[in-house]
């Protein structure tokens, strides 16, 4: 079962994309790469959205 990693800037849920030996992280909500040290292992318990909805409210 492969990993899952996440984004974070975002929380959300990371895209492994892999050629020859390299690994890269891209974010598909942020729309960009994510470095490999930066990415996180387990979802994010508060988000940068979640703050802000909870503002709303």
């Amino acid at each position: 079962m492969a990993e899952i990693y996440y984004c974070p800037d975002c929380g959300a849920p990371l895209e492994e994309c892999s050629s020859c030996a390299a690994v890269s992280y891209f974010c598909t909500k942020c729309n960009s790469l994510k470095s490999k040290k930066r990415i996180l292992k387990h979802p994010p318990e508060n988000t940068p959205s979640d703050k802000r909805e909870n503002v709303d409210k």
